[in-house]
């Protein structure tokens, strides 16, 4: 596995097959952590390493937008890369943040319907972790709302844009 960032099309990787006779790493797949332009929300400039339990493990920055703020960015939390039962690239959470989670409250909601807002009664806390499984459909952009006050004047959305078949810059997604 090979980590990269480009800073026309993002955070990048590619999966193959390294020779040691000869050096060379031969590429079988090719995919990104995230589409379109590097700009807010994207995941930018990944560092990675293979932790003493052998997982790969990846560190991103995200570019937050933000006009004036007294920091630049934010990283993620650290991830595990894997190869998921179909050769594909699986993403994680790192199982140790566990021991850092407090007032951890779950909901339990399955499905959620398309272009309606549920408000979850989750109030309280500065920090949100959603574990999901997501069947975009025919939709051209999904948004998630988290961090949201009761009166919706504050909020944060979390935007999934699906732009298969289209061209970005130079390459075909």
């Amino acid at each position: 596995m090979l980590v990269f960032f480009s800073h026309i099309l993002g955070a990048q990787y590619f999966l193959g097959t390294y020779d040691e006779a000869s050096g060379r790493f031969r590429i079988e797949t090719h995919g990104r952590f995230n589409h379109g332009v590097t700009g807010a929300g994207g995941l930018h400039a990944p560092s990675g390493f293979i932790d003493p339990k052998g997982r790969c493990i990846v560190f991103f920055n995200v570019k937050e937008g933000l006009k004036k703020a007294p920091w630049w960015d934010v990283m993620t939390l650290p991830r595990e890369l894997f190869l998921d039962n179909e050769g594909g690239l699986g993403m994680r959470v790192v199982s140790e943040v566990e021991s850092h989670r407090t007032n951890f409250r779950r909901s339990q909601i399955t499905k959620l319907p398309a272009n309606k807002e549920v408000a979850l009664d989750m109030e309280g806390g500065k920090a949100i972790e959603i574990a999901a499984e997501i069947d975009p459909g025919n939709a051209r952009d999904i948004c998630l709302n988290v961090l949201r006050s009761s009166d919706a004047e504050e909020q944060t959305g979390i935007h999934v844009y699906i732009v298969t078949g289209k061209q970005i810059g130079r390459a075909h997604v």
